[in-house]
């Protein structure tokens, strides 16, 4: 009797965890289909945006912001062409914050939030019906640890490889000053960000730019300050390399590059990557 409680109850843990697991979908996705069950902690659902735009979702800790001018462009693609979704958006759910966190997909989940709230605000009620009906593939993991994520994260990046800011460091001072500096020169000079992954000079890729704030913000030393004085300090630092890419043009630019950069004062991005990260 002993041994046979002993194994219902070890069997009763994982039951009522699939339960508990189970629940947790139907309490949030009002209709939804499993389509595929690893194990009890990892499934794959099939689901209608209706209702995922009322699911608690945010973005993974360790992830990057959403490129907003990437997502504008996915929002735009929808909107234009008008196909079903055939990807898959990659999220875990935290049982600790009750919420769920996307780690592969921001941007996609972002540019539909996006044209949802556009949609609203123009009140363009026939393609809002189509956009709730459409289907999204969720790739959901339970309570996942940070470990098994930075692994399965980094291997669905491994074709499109993320600044070393969100892999090597978790320091909140650097990335809260280097997303602020980000934030600020994407919105000044938004016509030299582009959502392209080799942008044409003088525009630049913003996790490029990313990159470059990275090593700019070790190199001098931009921890010693707190988020104000370093922030500051890390614009500086761009904006003295902006004036010394003015000051040494290179020999090979278009006419129609310098105009570009004389009309936002922007230089920088004339040169390349490599040339940057040396004067920084």
């Amino acid at each position: 009797m002993k041994k046979l409680l002993y194994l219902k109850r070890d069997k009763g843990k994982m039951i009522l965890f699939i339960e508990h697991m189970e629940h947790i979908l139907k309490d949030t996705f009002k209709n939804y289909n499993t389509l595929h069950s690893y194990d009890e902690k990892h499934v794959i659902i099939k689901t209608q945006i209706k209702d995922l735009i009322n699911v608690p979702l945010c973005n993974w800790e360790y992830n990057r912001p959403p490129d907003i001018l990437r997502c504008n462009e996915i929002s735009e693609y929808i909107q234009m062409y008008k196909k079903p979704f055939d990807y898959i958006i990659f999220i875990t759910y935290n049982s600790r914050k009750s919420l769920y966190e996307v780690y592969d997909g921001i941007h996609r989940l972002t540019a539909i939030m996006n044209l949802y709230k556009k949609l609203n605000e123009e009140n363009n009620v026939e393609f809002k019906k189509w956009l709730l009906n459409q289907y999204v593939f969720l790739n959901i993991r339970f309570n996942a640890s940070d470990g098994e994520i930075v692994d399965i994260f980094k291997v669905i990046n491994k074709s499109n490889p993320i600044p070393d800011l969100y892999i090597k460091d978790n320091n909140k001072l650097k990335r809260d000053i280097i997303e602020n500096v980000t934030s600020e020169w994407t919105k000044k000079y938004k016509t030299h960000f582009s959502a392209n992954k080799k942008p044409n000079k003088p525009n630049m890729n913003r996790d490029h730019f990313i990159e470059i704030l990275d090593l700019a913000y070790d190199k001098h030393n931009i921890s010693n300050y707190d988020f104000e004085y370093g922030s500051q300090s890390l614009e500086k630092v761009l904006h003295d390399a902006n004036n010394f890419v003015f000051n040494n043009l290179p020999k090979k630019i278009s006419d129609n590059s310098i105009e570009k950069c004389g009309k936002s004062g922007l230089y920088l991005f004339l040169y390349s990557i490599e040339e940057i990260i040396s004067i920084i």
